[in-house]
């Protein structure tokens, strides 16, 4: 993910944030990290609109599912991916040091985040092992920024994999 396409699409979460916002007068609402956002008297039946009149709810259960059946063929090829699990675009990828034991692998978890940082894809470790990365596109996310995220985690998973090998 370029940083020129990353940026674009974080725009446009923002400026979708911002409808919201104009549309529901009081919306209380939070980006994924926590960060609150918004007033005090909500109006979620305008937030609902917007959802329903873009089909967001729909498109979210869409490309969920293209995400989650992209990460379990991850999962098929790299024995350090314990699991993909979460509902709709909210997702978690597991990593292990082996399926049999399950252990969390925070160690590999982080530098599969910083290989994907050097490939320009910000992900964010979680859990309460870090052993987790959580992946929360926005449900405004193209398809081809969605593949280009998706082949960057898949690469820098590789790159951690064989690097294991060889050590």
């Amino acid at each position: 993910l370029s940083a020129c396409s990353y940026m674009q699409h974080r725009l446009r979460h923002f400026l979708l944030s911002a409808l919201l916002l104009l549309l529901a007068p009081g919306l209380r609402a939070q980006t994924p990290t926590g960060v609150g956002i918004g007033t005090t008297q909500p109006d979620a039946s305008a937030v609902l609109d917007v959802i329903q009149r873009n089909g967001l709810q729909d498109n979210a259960l869409q490309v969920g599912s293209y995400l989650r059946e992209r990460l379990a063929a991850l999962g098929k090829r790299h024995a350090l991916v314990g699991e993909a699990r979460g509902t709709g675009l909210f997702i978690g990828l597991e990593l292990v040091t082996d399926r049999a034991s399950r252990n969390p692998d925070a160690a590999r978890t982080a530098t599969v985040i910083a290989e994907a940082e050097k490939r320009g894809l910000i992900l964010l470790a979680c859990g309460t092992r870090f052993n987790v990365i959580r992946l929360l596109p926005a449900l405004t996310i193209p398809d081809a920024i969605l593949a280009e995220g998706l082949d960057i985690l898949e690469a820098s998973l590789e790159t951690v994999a064989s690097n294991a090998m060889t050590e």
